[in-house]
């Protein structure tokens, strides 16, 4: 085991001495190098949660191949966050390693390997692992992982959206699992701003200051949302709801609405207090928040809380992806109003650490093996990364 550290510390400092936009090369090389690894990919999960892009080096540059996740080999390996093994006929064993870090899934690391052990499969596990970190630490000093993630084109609008969403999806700690989507309509209206958050101002300021902000620059648009504070240390879980629609709650095997006391929506032309309220959150809970753009037009026929139902034994970030898939085909891929959906399962407070699904402090990777007729998805090719 000492040997593994020092062959992690030392494949995390190659990487630290290269540039943003190589250090996943150094992952690469590793690999064959130790393995005789063939067909190295580095697989993004894209901004929508529905495709794989998977990172192409080329004589011209970096280039891209989109994958459809749905019914595929990695959709398998995405939702059980386990190494995935699937036959590769002309090549040997392919296999497809989570690259995730507290339960953001970044994307997979595919290769193929003329053979393999336990201890092997434990050091991509591990090598995976710190790919993950290092693609969390490098995508503030390149685009290369912003650009792999595009699979539509942005526009201005869109692009500073983005730009104020949380640079990870998901978060995962001992006392709550969080993950969030967001699916921008065809036209972008806007956002309001985190910074009274940031300074840390109780729910009433920040609702006060989201409402001023829209008053002051929001050419009398109107806006609902909800703000929520959790104490992780369990003394109780309080909330503001700025006419928004009433978030739904798994317990006990049962999905139902959470009743609200309703204030006016922010940027509301007259003096507006807001309310914060006391929540009911229980450990074992699952919430899930959205925007009514999960339910406008087209959407309005998905059933969101059978949705919820049939997936209450997989990861937030499993539910938000069927969530936002499903919104995705009821629209047919054109949204006349952003659909975003935010689930937290509450675990309560807890001195024990958490276990991720994929890393190096697991006691060993879980494999799961494909048949031959599930393992479908085009393998990569030599030379790919």
């Amino acid at each position: 085991m000492t040997h593994d550290r020092l062959r992690l510390e030392e494949l995390l400092t190659e990487a630290e001495n290269a540039a943003p936009v190589d250090s996943i090369d150094v992952i690469a090389a590793d690999l064959r190098r130790r393995f005789g690894a063939t067909a190295v990919s580095f697989m993004f999960l894209d901004l929508v949660g529905q495709q794989m892009v998977r990172m192409i080096r080329g004589d011209g540059g970096r280039q891209s191949e989109r994958i459809h996740l749905r019914g595929s080999v990695y959709d398998q390996a995405l939702r059980t966050q386990e190494l995935t093994l699937a036959p590769d006929d002309r090549l040997g064993q392919r296999v497809l390693a989570p690259v995730t870090n507290r339960g953001d899934a970044i994307g997979l690391l595919e290769l193929t390997l003329p053979r393999f052990d336990e201890e092997v499969l434990e050091q991509i596990s591990q090598a995976a692992h710190a790919l993950a970190y290092i693609v969390v630490t490098d995508r503030r000093f390149t685009d290369l992982y912003l650009w792999g993630q595009r699979t539509t084109p942005v526009s201005l609008a869109a692009e500073i959206q983005n730009q104020l969403l949380p640079s990870s999806s998901s978060c995962e700690a001992a006392q709550f699992v969080l993950a969030g989507a967001l699916v921008p309509a065809d036209t972008i209206g806007g956002d309001a701003s985190r910074g009274a958050r940031r300074a840390s101002r109780s729910l009433a300021e920040q609702a006060g200051a989201t409402h001023q902000a829209l008053l002051d620059h929001g050419r009398q648009s109107l806006a609902t949302g909800q703000l929520l504070r959790v104490s992780l240390d369990g003394t109780g879980a309080r909330l503001v709801n700025a006419g928004h629609p009433w978030p739904l709650r798994l317990r006990d095997g049962k999905v139902r609405e959470v009743p609200l006391r309703i204030d006016p929506p922010f940027g509301f032309p007259f003096p507006v207090d807001f309310q914060v309220q006391d929540l009911d959150l229980r450990a074992g809970d699952r919430l899930v928040f959205y925007t009514d753009g999960m339910r406008e037009r087209q959407a309005a026929s998905l059933d969101l809380p059978g949705l919820i139902q049939d997936t209450a034994d997989q990861h937030p970030r499993e539910l938000v992806r069927t969530l936002t898939g499903a919104v995705i085909d009821a629209c047919h891929g054109h949204l006349q109003d952003d659909a975003s959906v935010l689930c937290l399962d509450w675990r309560g407070p807890s001195r024990q650490g958490r276990r991720t699904h994929a890393g190096a402090d697991t006691a060993g990777p879980r494999v799961r093996p494909l048949p031959r007729r599930a393992a479908r998805g085009r393998p990569g090719r030599p030379g790919r990364w």
